[in-house]
């Protein structure tokens, strides 16, 4: 039987979030995802100072659930979370229907990393013979 998983969040400034994957990726979290995103928590004293509108990143990881809290812990404290307005850190259990995708993600080698629900070489091989058909296309309208 599989462990359980939880997806643990990151939210942290946009010049923290290289150390945040790092620490992800040291905790043995083996897909990290980082997204762009702008603003901050209600807060009407940065809204006022025109500082609501902060670049930050958004990390989400699937691990292992026996991790999470470790993870959590070493989140909040080397990227100083625990500070007002310095991020924020927190992991949620997974669902029985949504597990089975994650599974395969974290089981995944890198030569079949998903990409539009196809992997690599399946990419590769479609892009060859795309190329293929489209030679041939060409030498037929040259003859």
């Amino acid at each position: 039987m599989e462990p359980p998983i939880k997806i643990v969040f990151c939210i942290v400034v946009k010049e923290k979030t290289k150390e945040a994957a790092e620490i992800l990726n040291e905790h043995g979290a083996c897909a990290i995802y980082a997204f762009p995103a702008r603003g901050v928590g209600h807060n009407n004293f940065l809204k006022v100072m025109g500082l609501e509108d902060l670049e930050v990143s958004l990390l989400v990881s699937p691990v292992r659930e026996s991790k999470s809290t470790e993870i959590i812990i070493d989140l909040m404290e080397r990227l100083e979370l625990k500070k007002d307005n310095h991020g924020l850190a927190f992991s949620i259990k997974l669902g029985a229907i949504s597990k089975n995708a994650l599974y395969g993600l974290l089981n995944m080698g890198k030569e079949t990393e998903m990409i539009m629900g196809q992997t690599k070489k399946e990419e590769k091989t479609k892009e060859k013979k795309e190329e293929k058909e489209n030679l041939s296309e060409e030498e037929n309208k040259n003859v």
